[in-house]
């Protein structure tokens, strides 16, 4: 009886919310204006993103970006930057099955080692679809190229999880976001 109490509550609220939610007439003034009724990840586009390494010999690479995925974010802190190479694709799921997923927080110039510590300023970190758990042992991240676009680099590495992950070869051209900070 408390249970059916309880969903009884919890669907009462939710319709209350629901209801009382205001409704949109039309576009949020000053609110960017989409061209396409689809969701940001449906709109994977070929807009000079690139990147390519291989995982344990297996390579993984990409020329699509989202404007969230493979694309470069400027971090508050000056000097800092982050991006996220992933293959997205061009229709259906942002990360198809099987696909890896590589994050990085790092200078936004020079060659940095990141080893698995917490506590660091820098990071990167590795998700899967089979969400392993997979702790960063080292990477080097090398970026040799920083213009107000684009940002060039090159990466290898090793995380340790289920099993151990070797990243090599890998190589990144990836434009600044057009909602990154300048």
């Amino acid at each position: 009886m408390a249970t059916t109490y309880i969903r009884f509550c919890f669907a009462a609220a939710l319709v209350t919310f629901v209801a009382a939610a205001p409704r949109s007439s039309g576009p949020v003034p000053g609110a960017p204006v989409s061209q396409s009724n689809q969701s940001p990840k449906a709109q994977a586009r070929r807009d000079g993103a690139r990147f390519s390494f291989t995982m344990n010999g297996k390579t993984v690479s990409n020329t699509l970006t989202n404007d969230l995925v493979n694309a470069v974010f400027r971090e508050k802190k000056p000097g800092v930057i982050k991006f996220t190479l992933l293959a997205l694709a061009e229709k259906g799921p942002m990360q198809p099955p099987g696909a890896p997923a590589l994050s990085f927080t790092v200078p936004d110039h020079g060659t940095t080692r990141i080893e698995g510590r917490l506590g660091n300023a820098y990071g990167v970190t590795l998700s899967t679809n089979d969400d392993a758990g997979y702790l960063l042992e080292a990477m080097t991240v090398a970026i040799t190229e920083n213009t107000a676009s684009h940002v060039v680099g090159t990466f290898s590495g090793t995380f340790n999880g289920s099993s151990k992950v070797t990243i090599a070869n890998g190589t990144f051209d990836l434009p600044y976001s057009t909602q990154s900070a300048k």
